[in-house]
């Protein structure tokens, strides 16, 4: 996964992981740290869903908040 020949490769990879996490964040309406401390804990779960029009879409489950993150749109569900 960290290739040491392919740098730009694994910054790409970092730049998108911390989308995520900032994605995560302002969907569940709490912080990155608290984020990667329910990462590390156990707490957050993640799953790659498809909606009935084909759209894709990650369901995130974290101490009872629910909530839906598309390309650019946060859907809160709990």
């Amino acid at each position: 996964m960290n290739d040491p020949q392919n740098p730009e490769a694994s910054r790409e990879m970092f730049d998108e992981i911390n989308a995520l996490i900032a994605a995560v964040a302002k969907a569940l309406d709490t912080s990155e740290a608290d984020v990667v401390t329910a990462i590390e804990q156990g707490r957050l779960a993640m799953e790659l869903q498809t909606d009935d029009e084909g759209g894709k879409f990650v369901r995130v489950e974290c101490d009872g908040k629910t909530a839906d993150i598309r390309q650019g749109v946060f859907l809160k569900r709990d």
